[in-house]
């Protein structure tokens, strides 16, 4: 999650935005992912007050962003990108109330799929080829440089050859081998230690990782710090 700047239309003033970025396995996980990103919208509004604006300070509160980007997703719903917003209806009179004081979240969904490296959506494409399991790391580099006009350097490169770690495949196995430690042991925690580790090294994000364990973000991220500070 980050906070940037969004310059307003027709204007030189700028307003801060908070932006969540989630990676998912599948765009189907058993859930709705819209639903999923309002309500993690709502956390980051709600999160505000004391830090942004305090008492009746409303006026202060920052827009927030969720972007969702899936990798795995059926042919039909390959290569489209959705949004979800506030948007206001005028429902008697000639009033309109100035778009900065209600549109306060965005929830964007980019589903990859296998059309995603012929897509002509540049995000689209881009992503679709970082995220390819079947893709070099020198292929990807060279992508980047060639065709995106993207400078390559040691702490992108760096990335690259990280993102390649990422494929389902190594994440289902992991989990395989974590849920069979766990049967042979007759308990979880050899399912819980391997998502644990998929997300110290950088494979797994938290929120992924506690939805295939099954467990609130809160409960699976103080679980996830008291294993770290028993390493």
């Amino acid at each position: 999650m980050f906070c940037g700047k969004e310059e307003i239309p027709s204007s030189d003033e700028c307003i801060e935005i908070i932006v969540n970025i989630e990676i998912q396995n599948k765009d189907m996980p058993g859930y709705p992912i819209p639903k999923r990103g309002i309500y993690y919208g709502s956390r980051l509004i709600s999160a505000q007050r004391g830090s942004v604006f305090k008492n009746q300070e409303y006026g202060k509160i920052k827009k927030v962003v969720s972007i969702w980007i899936c990798e795995n997703t059926s042919l039909s719903r390959s290569d489209t990108i959705n949004e979800y917003r506030f948007s206001e209806v005028c429902k008697r009179g000639n009033y309109q109330e100035e778009s900065k004081n209600y549109d306060l979240m965005r929830v964007i969904v980019m589903r990859l799929g296998a059309y995603g490296e012929d897509s002509e959506d540049d995000a689209i494409r881009l992503l679709s080829m970082v995220f390819s399991s079947e893709r070099s790391p020198e292929y990807k580099k060279m992508v980047l440089s060639e065709e995106f006009q993207i400078n390559v350097t040691e702490e992108i490169s760096q990335e690259v050859s990280q993102m390649c770690n990422l494929s389902t495949g190594i994440l289902e196995k992991g989990i395989e081998k974590g849920r069979a430690e766990g049967r042979a042991e007759g308990r979880a925690e050899g399912m819980m230690e391997t998502l644990f580790n998929l997300v110290k090294e950088g494979f797994l994000t938290a929120s992924v990782a506690a939805q295939q364990a099954n467990m609130e973000m809160a409960e699976f991220e103080r679980a996830y710090r008291a294993y770290c500070e028993d390493k």
